[in-house]
């Protein structure tokens, strides 16, 4: 896959993901509902996202 958006709808809110790979990185928006807090994990990069909207990005690794 080089791209996948989606929305889990929660009792809080939704969670909104939008993601995008190209040219040896990784894009990503996400969206929290109020009050809560999610963790992201991705190739390098482990964080914890507040409520509202986060954006990352990350080199990844090449492959031989």
């Amino acid at each position: 896959l080089t791209h996948a958006k989606g929305v889990v709808p929660l009792p809080m809110g939704d969670v909104k993901v939008d993601w995008v790979v190209a040219n040896g990185s990784m894009n990503l928006k996400i969206e929290i509902p109020k009050g809560c807090v999610a963790e992201v994990s991705l190739p390098g990069l482990t964080k914890t996202a507040k409520s509202g909207a986060s954006r990352y990005h990350v080199l990844l690794p090449s492959r031989v």
